[in-house]
């Protein structure tokens, strides 16, 4: 191994870097006079000169060799930031933010996924707490494998939920909509043991709600009901009515009974 020992100053302040020449080649550097070690890498626009340029760091994995580059495989770590600290008797990674390929690079084509690794147990690289597909911009968080925009594997909350859902089922109330008359509602309920047009237990199970949806069904629902209760309303004023017409006719017939029996006595 040959080691590289030589000071020099980062954001004017003296820092000693150790180079180690080896299989694992590294730049170290070590705590010194300054109590905030670091690397400060600066851009300014009214260099002369210079164009401005941004600043940055590249971490790079290729197949192949340094003189003859190959496409770069699948499962490989392209680059890792490393959060790390002692426990009194050993080192321990506690996080990790990661690059990794998910499939071969080809032209055009360059899978891959980055990971936020935190905590945990475990004495290295801490758990797995969010991913980001590059693929298809999807977000995991609690799982490396999101297949939405963003899939959570936990409990969400918030103080609020905006959801866009169209169209809207305000057509249940259109003249001409055709209201499934409630004999074959009970008849379904029956038969599949849930409400028409309303997944089973078995199906959210498998592939959950759509919220959008699911709350555009459950208004459709409502106004159907509203709809049955107006028309069951109608029928019971309908019956009340006619009820006090009965009694009405009732009455008069006990008072003509009633005079009748007078008459005779």
């Amino acid at each position: 191994m040959k080691t590289i020992l030589f000071t020099l100053s980062v954001a004017f302040l003296p820092l000693q870097l150790l180079a180690q020449i080896n299989a694992d080649d590294k730049v170290i550097v070590e705590q010194k006079s300054n109590k905030y070690p670091g690397v400060d890498i600066r851009s300014y626009e009214s260099t002369p000169g210079v164009n401005g340029g941004h600043t940055f760091l590249v971490m790079r994995h290729f197949g192949g060799t340094l003189t003859a580059p190959k496409a770069t495989p699948g499962n490989r770590l392209l680059g890792t930031v490393i959060y790390s600290g002692h426990d009194g008797s050993k080192s321990v990674q506690v996080g990790r933010i990661s690059v990794r390929t998910s499939g071969t690079f080809s032209a055009g084509n360059h899978p891959a996924k980055m990971n936020f690794r935190l905590g945990g147990s475990a004495a290295c690289c801490g758990a797995t707490r969010m991913t980001i597909d590059g693929t298809n911009g999807n977000v995991g968080i609690g799982t490396e494998s999101p297949r939405n925009k963003l899939d959570v594997n936990g409990t969400v909350r918030s103080r609020e939920v905006r959801v866009e859902a169209s169209p809207w089922p305000d057509y249940v109330f259109e003249e001409g909509y055709a209201l499934t008359p409630l004999e074959a509602t009970e008849k379904f309920i029956k038969e599949n043991k849930h409400l028409p047009n309303i997944p089973s237990a078995q199906e959210v199970e498998r592939e959950g709600i759509a919220l959008g949806e699911m709350n555009a069904r459950l208004l459709r629902k409502i106004e159907e009901m509203t709809l049955h209760l107006i028309a069951i309303q109608k029928q019971v004023n309908g019956l009340q009515k006619a009820n006090a017409g009965l009694s009405t006719i009732v009455k008069s017939q006990q008072t003509e009974i009633l005079s009748l029996k007078d008459a005779k006595e």
